[in-house]
């Protein structure tokens, strides 16, 4: 079973409780968290890491131009998303 993390803070900002949980469910399922954009680039574009080679977990970044207007950035993560 895979298990999608949408999160408000950047992975290794600090390690608490959601971090904490989230590596317990990557022992036995993939974890993938997805991190808030980042809106300082110059394209629209996403990077995926492997945290660690210990477990399934996945840190998805998306990186969004920040050309772009702020009532399409929506439509932009979407299509990142997809």
């Amino acid at each position: 079973m895979d298990l999608i993390c949408f999160s408000h803070i950047r992975w290794n900002f600090v390690y608490q409780r959601p971090q904490h949980l989230l590596n317990r469910f990557a022992i036995y399922n993939r974890v993938f968290v997805i991190e808030e954009p980042e809106y300082d680039q110059n394209e629209n574009t996403f990077e995926i890491r492997k945290d660690s080679d210990d477990h399934n977990l996945w840190i998805v970044n998306l990186k969004v131009s920040k050309n772009v207007s702020f009532e399409k950035r929506n439509d932009r993560l979407k299509l990142l998303l997809n």
